[in-house]
């Protein structure tokens, strides 16, 4: 059986859009109402997948995310790589000053916050873009990255700033 090029080359986007659904349902049924009581661990519990954003080092390496047919320059790959790198450094410091409580470690979350949701703007949007041209041209890893583990990042992101903006007196207590 072949499928339709045009299927074929969305099925990025539709693995994408599962993937997000999976996650923010996952996050629904099992996380939230484990920790919405406790604003600090929910952040926490949020924060702690983005300590692996170093797996976008990944964009060093051609022969593991081989998308330099999809026309990226090796400057605008390192600059993925390195957006990746610098967000899962501020996720540890923004986990650890909460995990000690220290003053001002809600201000570390929303630089962490902004910082790694515009490398996804820079990095996740224009990769998702170009992959319409050839899916398969990212490899099986750079597939199960943009495909279940950017997913999981961006819902972990939005939630993260729906909790810093939530005025919900339950939400909004100290760890």
């Amino acid at each position: 059986m072949t499928l339709d090029p045009l299927i074929v080359s969305n099925l990025h986007v539709v693995s994408a859009a599962l993937a997000i659904i999976s996650w923010t349902t996952i996050y629904f049924v099992f996380v939230r109402p484990a920790v919405a009581h406790d604003r600090d661990l929910h952040l926490k519990v949020l924060i702690a997948p983005h300590l692996f954003r170093y797996l976008g080092l990944i964009t060093f390496f051609p022969v593991l995310f081989p998308v330099q047919s999809l026309g990226f320059s090796p400057e605008y790959l390192a600059q993925i790589g390195l957006g990746d790198a610098i967000s899962g450094v501020l996720a540890l410091i923004a986990l650890i000053a909460l995990a000690v409580r220290m003053p001002g470690a809600v201000l570390l979350v929303w630089i962490f916050n902004i910082v790694g949701m515009a490398d996804f703007a820079n990095a996740g949007l224009s990769m998702m873009g170009k992959l319409s041209a050839d899916p398969s041209s990212v490899g099986p890893l750079g597939w199960v990255l943009l495909t279940l583990y950017l997913p999981m990042l961006t819902v972990s992101h939005f939630v993260i700033f729906w909790v810093l903006l939530s005025r919900d007196s339950a939400s909004a207590k100290p760890a």
